[in-house]
């Protein structure tokens, strides 16, 4: 995804994953910071619930050392 603009890229990547295509709901939950907390966890839970392994995988890394946005504010606790 490169050569596009980030608009774009989630546009297609939306398009993948209300497909079907799990691995680009894992790729929206990385663009938490464009496309937001609540839209960004649905994504990576749907990926979650269709049995993507590596998706789960991400949500577990999350909050096992937990997760902040661009501005270094925590938007997920790590697990103590």
């Amino acid at each position: 995804f490169s050569n596009i603009s980030v608009e774009d890229e989630i546009k297609y990547l939306k398009l993948a994953a209300n497909q079907g295509y799990a691995p680009a709901m894992e790729i929206l939950y990385y663009r938490m910071n464009t496309i937001g907390y609540d839209e960004a966890m649905k994504w990576i839970n749907k990926a979650i619930e269709l049995g993507y392994a590596e998706a789960a995988r991400t949500l577990y890394l999350a909050y096992r050392v937990g997760e902040k946005d661009r501005d270094g504010n925590v938007i997920l606790q790590p697990d103590p």
